[in-house]
């Protein structure tokens, strides 16, 4: 193996040099919006696996509708600190907040779920699920793009995250409430 890395040594070479090249014809500020764009990308996903690496640990002591009802209104909280954010640093600290609690809306929801529902129901209920979600999906982003042409992607931005964190205490709300408590086999008392 290592004398093929060594026979394509040149070509990487030459194909570094390349990116290089073509890196230098754009203009800085071109550079840093892809830099500062990926800044942004990295640190919601390090929010989600330092959320995952957290709630290994303490997932044994929290209930599923506390991962889910909290979850969701702080990863919502965290998306509205981006949407409304005065700097970068405000927008990594909101997407870091989505990524860590995200994981834990995300991980209460699958645990929801496989609670619920048979094992030898699961494959069929997630395949009808994932085709109205995929429908709902496109159905979304062809009212965002509309939108965004008529209003602008901050308005838009800033108003669908206000409706997502409404949503989000109104689920944490209906969740916690003592009558749904039958839903959460798993709870911790």
């Amino acid at each position: 193996m290592a004398e093929e890395i060594v026979q394509n040594g040149p070509l990487a070479v030459a194909q570094a040099k390349f990116a290089v090249d073509r890196g230098l014809e754009g203009d800085l500020q071109t550079g840093l919006d892809i830099v500062g764009y990926s800044l942004m990308v990295f640190s919601a996903g390090m929010g989600f696996v330092a959320g995952s690496l957290i709630l290994t640990f303490i997932a044994k002591h929290i209930g599923t509708k506390w991962l889910i009802g909290i979850g969701r209104f702080l990863s919502a909280f965290g998306y509205l600190i981006y949407a409304l954010a005065p700097n970068f640093y405000w927008a990594l600290g909101g997407l870091i907040i989505l990524g860590l609690f995200g994981a834990m809306a995300s991980i209460g929801f699958t645990t929801y779920i496989q609670n619920q529902v048979p094992l030898s129901m699961m494959g069929r209920i997630n395949n009808v699920i994932g085709f109205f979600q995929q429908g709902l999906s496109i159905v979304f982003i062809l009212a965002g793009g509309f939108l965004v042409s008529e209003y602008g992607i901050r308005i838009l931005m800033v108003c669908t995250t206000i409706l997502m964190l409404i949503l989000s205490i109104i689920l944490t709300g209906m969740i916690l409430t003592e009558k749904r408590n039958s839903l959460f086999k798993d709870e911790i008392k």
